[in-house]
């Protein structure tokens, strides 16, 4: 079977877009994907563990795995292109070598491919997080996915870049690039859905208004220190709100309420703000690219 035949699907905005738009598309897609992977890229790296130098999160890897697996196969071509520009632009600013940003431009593309061909031969072309087998299922391929990408990551850092242990590299590329699948694709791939079968105005100015709270709420729970009583429990408070979403609207709004908290997590801690960032002593905080 040809990869290609791997990521079959249909009514595929993106994905009609790069096959039918001949060359001038596919140039301007790789260019929306390349700047959204370089912006993410440069956000994870605002946490670095060393020795390893590796992004301790690493959101772009979520932004690939979602568009490969929620557009489909004609997808791949500026996927990849935009995929290499995010990655090349964001290593070259830093201290990499132009080898260490191809070879892991590579391994970031073959991770989505390697993740969205996988839920296509267990559960067919269309995947949604439709029940626990299918999100079970995707944390399997994720893990598969980010396993087999971080053996050449960490060969190339620890090669071009790096003296740190292979091993320390090759764990700490598996648990970011999984974090930033886990965190980032069902978001895509669930918003896809929602564009295919929209909900109604009603459940979408309702489900607005909770996320936009939840968000808030959120913000308000990471962000008080250690010391706070609030910071004991944070699900105390979130997880009803969250279990609302998934009772009372579609899919798409609990998975987008699943994002809006992790968000809140992540950029309370990425800013050292509040008692998640309290616990992370080790993680180096700045610009520079893993």
């Amino acid at each position: 079977m040809k990869l290609a035949s791997a990521f079959d699907g249909k009514g595929r905005d993106l994905a009609s877009a790069a096959g039918s738009g001949g060359w001038a598309s596919t140039v301007g897609w790789s260019l929306v994907i390349g700047a959204a992977y370089f912006l993410t890229s440069r956000l994870g790296l605002s946490l670095l563990v060393p020795p390893s130098d590796v992004a301790v999160f690493w959101p772009a890897s979520g932004i690939g795995a979602g568009i490969l697996v929620a557009f489909g196969r004609r997808a791949l071509a500026p996927l990849a292109i935009g995929i290499m520009i995010g990655t090349v632009a964001a290593n070259l600013l830093s201290d990499r070598s132009l080898a260490t940003a191809v070879f892991k431009g590579l391994c970031n593309i073959g991770e989505p491919v390697i993740l969205a061909r996988l839920l296509q031969r267990w559960f067919g072309a269309a995947f949604s997080f439709g029940d626990l087998r299918r999100v079970l299922g995707f944390l399997a391929a994720a893990a598969i996915a980010t396993a087999t990408s971080a053996i050449g990551g960490a060969a190339t850092i620890t090669l071009l870049h790096t003296t740190a242990p292979f091993w320390d590299v090759w764990r700490v590329w598996v648990l970011s690039d999984g974090v930033g699948i886990v965190v980032v694709a069902p978001l895509i791939i669930e918003l896809r859905r929602a564009l295919v079968e929209p909900p109604s105005l009603r459940e979408t100015i309702e489900g607005a208004a909770v996320l936009t709270f939840l968000g808030a709420l959120a913000t308000y729970v990471f962000a008080h220190p250690t010391e706070s009583w609030i910071s004991f429990d944070p699900d105390a408070f979130l997880l009803p709100l969250l279990l609302w979403l998934a009772a009372r609207w579609p899919a798409p709004f609990a998975i987008a309420g699943a994002f809006v908290v992790s968000a809140a997590a992540i950029s309370t801690t990425i800013f050292g703000i509040g008692h998640l960032s309290d616990v992370l002593p080790v993680i180096q905080r700045g610009y520079r690219t893993p």
